[in-house]
């Protein structure tokens, strides 16, 4: 504010008075030159009348020689108790007010400060010899470091945090070391860590957001990526509309972790005709088509009810049509988009579809049927894989800006193959684009 103020004086004087700014400066100089020379027998007055100075001038002379002292002092960036002394007889030899002085070294200090600033930050962290630089500069303007970033410099200190920030996570992480890094500098400045989190809360959401498409890449949670997501989820100021989504995303991705490794969710649900040792894994509405084979061909009907899975049988419930399928019966299992499309031997043919849950579900019949069968920890060789490596999936999402390629959305991201891994489609970077959940799901298994 004090630059702003002092340019539209500046530029207002050489708006009326083109010559004016040359003529206060060669006045100045005039009289700091006789100062030095003459110490003692220094007579401001009898100067003003010889040079000729106009009443109007005066001000403006006395401020400007004083602010030649003030920056020859600050020359070695510090003040000395004999050069406050100095710049003291200075300002009693030209006459300026007190409030004028104090407001001329207030200006060049602060200008001091800017500049050991920018030099302390210029490598992106500050050194303890630094700070105590910086320290010592705010004692000898009268205020402290936090005073005056915050009063003056709070706009380029949020932005040198953010820089900070973004340096830091180029790589995708974030490691402890790092954010006590980030937190030290900020308090170094002058601004605490609450200060620290608003100026980078949008970048932060968009970074939670980074590691969870990469957590979600794979299918599952690893106990690395667990353990800095909640790191993040706690140290990070995150909107409430954000904390919300994103927690939502962690529970999610922990369940299809647990379901993966065969932990399946046990329910507390009413199940007529319960065997022993049952235990139902997921209930809720759906739908099966059932396809019948007739002489006029084949006629499709579709019945809505309820459908349950538990550790040994499908059971679907609907008014007109009720059975269980045991899962030792089923041949195979094809997720459609979706619906689920399965194979038994005897009834159970037919098309699923389990309401919102439609994943969780799908995962948790795949996994209750492999339990059954004694194979979920089967691994089939020759397959093609679709993991896709870690860098690949850093250039993808640096690619597309952290945005959704066909709407632009920043939020629910998966990394989606082009061409589908079962159609022949690589892992590479120009076949695995960013979509949203949403444009995705309308993608399905479609090229």
């Amino acid at each position: 504010m004090a630059k702003l103020i002092d340019w539209i004086r500046r530029a207002s004087v050489q708006l009326l008075d083109p010559q004016r700014e040359e003529r206060i400066d060669y006045f100045a100089r005039n009289v700091a030159s006789r100062l030095k020379s003459d110490r003692g027998a220094f007579n401001f007055d009898a100067l003003v009348t010889s040079l000729e100075i106009q009443p109007r001038d005066i001000p403006l002379v006395q401020e400007r020689v004083y602010e030649f002292a003030c920056k020859k002092a600050w020359r070695d960036r510090q003040i000395s108790e004999e050069e406050k002394k100095g710049l003291d007889w200075v300002a009693r030899s030209v006459m300026l007010p007190e409030k004028n002085a104090e407001q001329v070294a207030f200006r060049v200090g602060l200008e001091v400060f800017q500049e050991v600033l920018s030099d302390a930050v210029a490598d992106g962290r500050i050194e303890p010899a630094e700070l105590e630089e910086l320290q010592q500069v705010a004692a000898c303007i009268g205020t402290s470091v936090r005073d005056l970033v915050t009063r003056y410099f709070s706009d380029w200190a949020e932005g040198f945090l953010r820089a900070m920030f973004m340096k830091m996570i180029e790589d995708g992480e974030l490691s402890h070391r790092e954010w006590s890094h980030l937190v030290a500098s900020a308090e170094a400045i002058g601004l605490k860590e609450n200060e620290l989190l608003d100026s980078i809360r949008v970048q932060a959401e968009r970074f939670v957001e980074h590691v969870l498409i990469d957590a979600k890449a794979d299918g599952q949670l690893s106990e690395e990526e667990e353990s800095t997501l909640a790191f993040l989820m706690e140290r990070l100021k995150l909107s409430p509309r954000f904390r919300t989504y994103a927690e939502g995303e962690i529970r999610e991705l922990k369940q299809i972790t647990d379901i993966l490794k065969g932990r399946l969710p046990s329910l507390n649900v009413h199940l007529t005709g319960r065997r022993n040792t049952e235990i139902v894994h997921f209930e809720g509405p759906g739908s099966y088509e059932e396809v019948k084979h007739l002489k006029s061909g084949q006629q499709r009907v579709l019945h809505e009810g309820r459908v349950l899975i538990t550790n040994c049988r499908l059971i679907f419930e609907s008014p007109a049509r009720t059975f269980d399928l045991n899962h030792r019966r089923v041949t195979r299992i094809a997720p459609r988009g979706d619906t689920l499309e399965l194979s038994a031997t005897g009834r159970g043919n037919g098309r699923y579809t389990f309401g919102s849950d439609s994943k969780l579900a799908f995962l948790i019949y795949e996994a209750a049927v492999r339990k059954a069968n004694q194979t979920l920890v089967e691994q089939v060789d020759g397959l093609p894989t679709r993991h896709i490596p870690r860098d690949v999936r850093q250039r993808v999402y640096q690619k597309y800006g952290g945005r959704c390629a066909e709407c632009g959305s920043n939020q629910y991201l998966e990394f989606d193959h082009i061409i589908p891994v079962t159609k022949g489609g690589s892992n590479s970077e120009q076949n695995v684009q960013l979509l949203c959940r949403r444009c995705n799901l309308n993608k399905s298994d479609k090229i």
